[in-house]
């Protein structure tokens, strides 16, 4: 069962301010709402705290508030408690704009794309910080955007290379000896690097060749 903050809360109409700030406040920790006036938050939530301080300032502007602790009395609740915090709509709206984002970058600008990408980075940090109880969506959003993120980069610097998690196949040094080994004219000192390691330690003899262009 999980541990739950329910904070309870009687504003007054007028004036706004408070009602605002309190609103702002609690959709800030993504807190669900039971009913008016009652909010509901995971004890364990980064933003609990946030929860509890908000019963303090509802207190300190003079209105009612009470922060309770509590369990769901049963499964059934407990599962009632929890689809407060079902963000499934949300992650299908992201990986709709995520489905958009890709079929619309050969008629991007750099700018738009790099603005498009942190729109939906930004959109899908929102969604993971407040999705208390994830499931594959949370998996299958964060590995889309990433995924939508290479795209972008291999569009904007398709000779660029990119770090990737595989498993690293072992192989014999020895079938790497007298090969041609290649990379981009004008190198840097990485490259520059990388060609004394493979001279140093893989292969002795190699030929290396600068392309002007690493996609030919």
């Amino acid at each position: 069962m999980t541990d739950w903050l329910v904070l309870t809360a009687t504003l007054p109409t007028s004036p706004s301010g408070l009602r605002v700030r309190v609103w702002r406040a609690l959709k800030a920790t993504g807190a669900g709402t039971l009913r008016e006036g009652v909010y509901i938050l995971p004890a364990t939530a980064a933003s609990a705290q946030a929860l509890r301080d908000l019963e303090k300032t509802v207190l300190d502007a003079g209105a009612e508030a009470h922060l309770l602790e509590l369990r769901a009395r049963n499964d059934a609740q407990e599962q009632i408690f929890r689809g407060l915090f079902d963000r499934a709509e949300q992650y299908v709206e992201l990986m709709q704009s995520v489905k958009e984002a890709r079929k619309n970058i050969g008629k991007s600008t750099q700018a738009q794309l790099h603005k498009t990408l942190r729109g939906l980075e930004q959109q899908l940090l929102q969604i993971q910080t407040s999705d208390f109880f994830p499931g594959k969506e949370y998996q299958a959003a964060g590995d889309a955007v990433a995924a939508l993120r290479r795209k972008i980069e291999l569009h904007l610097s398709p000779d660029e290379p990119a770090p990737r998690q595989a498993a690293i196949e072992p192989r014999r040094v020895a079938d790497f000896q007298g090969r041609t080994w290649a990379t981009r004219k004008r190198p840097w000192v990485d490259r520059l690097a990388t060609a004394w390691l493979v001279q140093r330690f893989i292969d002795k003899k190699p030929t290396f060749v600068w392309l002007a262009d690493a996609r030919k």
